[in-house]
């Protein structure tokens, strides 16, 4: 063999190496995602133990977190969806733990909305989360069903758990106020002529001060037909509670 045949074959035999790392790694992992998906089929099992979600959050990376999200929001047993719920704030998963927020439903058990609140208070909530957090405590705030009771009448207040729930909520809006101000504005309309009565409340209610440009806005901007509306009892009232400085009441 010659010095230039020689030095050609170190590059080929390289190559070859390297397509056999290639090869194992994509073996690894396929061997791998099956496992995790393997796991994650017995966690979903009415008669599975938390014990086989502790062992799929053992697993690293997306498809495990993927995973965990698909238990939280699908398996029979509240104590497995828990379980997975605690495991995607113990990994710090800020992707998964804000779209827990998507299961934010008066159906869901109390118990996994509790869950849910507190995840979102550890971990954050952008602003799609933010946007699903005030979407279920509207739908709450019209007399939703929650999965709780079972009397035959719609509830015409929240209970003392809700109300407890919806505290937390509150705390993690509190906590993400660029995002609820975007929300409170583009899809609840605080700053038009006639702003949703459900933003109002949760302006009032979180002393959201912040809100208080958009407020302002309507609150001198309307004309003579809108202001005679209850809309715009509401805005008044919401800007004499928030304290907005530097207004007088328009004549």
């Amino acid at each position: 063999m010659t010095d230039s045949d020689h030095f050609a074959f170190r590059p080929r035999r390289l190559g070859y190496v390297v397509i056999g790392l290639i090869l194992a790694y994509l073996a690894y992992t396929a061997i791998r995602n099956v496992r995790i998906d393997a796991l994650a089929r017995v966690a979903r099992d009415k008669n599975a133990d938390p014990s086989v979600v502790s062992k799929l959050a053992g697993y690293r990376g997306g498809r495990a977190s993927e995973m965990l999200f698909l238990v939280a929001g699908t398996a029979p047993s509240p104590e497995n969806r828990i379980a997975a719920i605690q495991a995607l704030v113990r990994r710090k998963d800020t992707f998964f733990v804000s779209r827990l927020s998507e299961l934010l439903l008066p159906s869901e058990p109390l118990v996994i909305r509790k869950e849910i609140a507190g995840a979102l208070n550890q971990t954050g909530c952008p602003l799609q989360c933010v946007r699903n957090v005030l979407y279920f405590e509207e739908r709450m705030a019209n007399g939703a069903r929650p999965a709780e009771d079972v009397t035959a009448q719609v509830p015409r207040k929240l209970s003392q758990q809700e109300m407890q729930l919806q505290n937390a909520l509150d705390e993690v809006l509190k906590k993400n106020k660029p995002a609820l101000l975007l929300v409170l504005g583009s899809v609840y309309g605080m700053a038009s002529d006639f702003p949703s009565p459900f933003a109002i409340d949760v302006a009032e209610r979180l002393d959201f001060r912040e809100a208080c440009p958009l407020l302002v806005h309507t609150y001198l901007s309307i004309n003579d037909q809108v202001r005679a509306s209850p809309e715009y009892a509401n805005v008044v009232a919401a800007v004499q509670v928030l304290q907005c400085p530097g207004l007088q009441a328009p004549h």
